[in-house]
């Protein structure tokens, strides 16, 4: 007899196709990478049934489910049914085959993403942290038709952001040598998603590591907004909305003072607000953006 392996996989060989912010009404969404390996004889898998994680219902918000490969695209399985039940659950019913091979198959979890609207009368996307996860797999050999059962190493994918609004980070200059001011741009992507407020409102930053003299955050009218931490990792600010609104192409300068302060801020810890919503969102940006140090000298 062969054996059948299935996996869902956080940070693989195709991480890079998995974003961790994804925006609400966009197509051919990767969610997560998963594995599967059929050895010493093919297996037709009947059923395949994954989860995303949590009790909130992205039934509406996630469809034409299929699984492609990473490497080619090729459609592998399509057709999933998307239901909610205590959470949502993925299900695919049509059967393919996985074929005995020397080398795993790698497949991208791809889905179209509902468009986002606070308007009423017509179906939103649910916006979140959505997990991918493992539940079973009914499979039989193709030569003998009996059952196999999977064996399962890894169940949980990484944890993609569903937002209604993306904003993405770029640095346009960084502190150095006799320079206490770097500069980042914003750029916001709203998609086909439709607000009755589409502001975008900075609100706070998180840092590697505190600026012991504290940071001076200016807008892009080269306002000072008014900081609370400002010598801390998590800086936030209580200015009026007028002077923390960010709009496509903004700049806020970020300005230090004594010789060595350096400012580094962590993955995604750009924060930000839409319209008169409370939920606070992340930038786009998965790695750290170093905006440089301090040499007085």
């Amino acid at each position: 007899m062969g054996t059948l392996s299935f996996d869902v996989i956080a940070n693989g060989d195709y991480k890079d196709e998995v974003k961790s912010v994804v925006l609400a009404g966009a197509s051919s969404v990767a969610l997560s990478e998963v594995s599967f390996e059929a050895q010493d004889e093919d297996v037709k898998v009947k059923e395949l049934v994954l989860t995303l994680s949590g009790t909130t219902d992205y039934s509406s918000t996630i469809k034409n489910v299929k699984l492609v490969n990473a490497a080619t695209k090729a459609t592998i399985v399509d057709g999933a049914v998307v239901t909610f039940s205590g959470s949502t659950v993925i299900t695919f019913k049509n059967d393919f085959v996985v074929a005995d091979a020397s080398n795993e198959v790698k497949a991208l979890l791809v889905v179209d993403l509902e468009k986002y609207t606070d308007k009423g009368g017509s179906v939103s996307a649910v916006t979140g942290d959505v997990v991918v996860k493992y539940s079973t797999v009914e499979a039989t050999w193709v030569a003998s038709n009996e059952d196999i059962t999977a064996s399962n190493t890894s169940a949980a994918g990484e944890t993609v952001a569903i937002v209604p609004a993306l904003v993405t980070v770029s640095i346009v200059d960084e502190i150095g040598a006799n320079d206490k001011d770097a500069v980042i741009r914003f750029a916001v992507d709203k998609g086909t998603n439709d607000f009755t407020d589409d502001s975008v409102y900075f609100t706070g930053v998180l840092l590697e590591t505190a600026v012991a003299s504290g940071v001076t955050i200016r807008n892009d009218d080269d306002a000072a907004l008014t900081l609370v931490g400002a010598n801390t990792t998590s800086i936030t600010t209580t200015s009026a909305l007028v002077d923390t609104e960010i709009v496509n192409n903004d700049e806020f300068t970020f300005k230090v003072e004594v010789d060595g302060d350096e400012v580094r801020v962590l993955a995604r810890g750009i924060k930000y607000t839409i319209g008169a919503g409370s939920t606070v969102y992340s930038v786009v940006n998965d790695k750290v953006i170093n905006l440089g140090e301090y040499d007085a000298n």
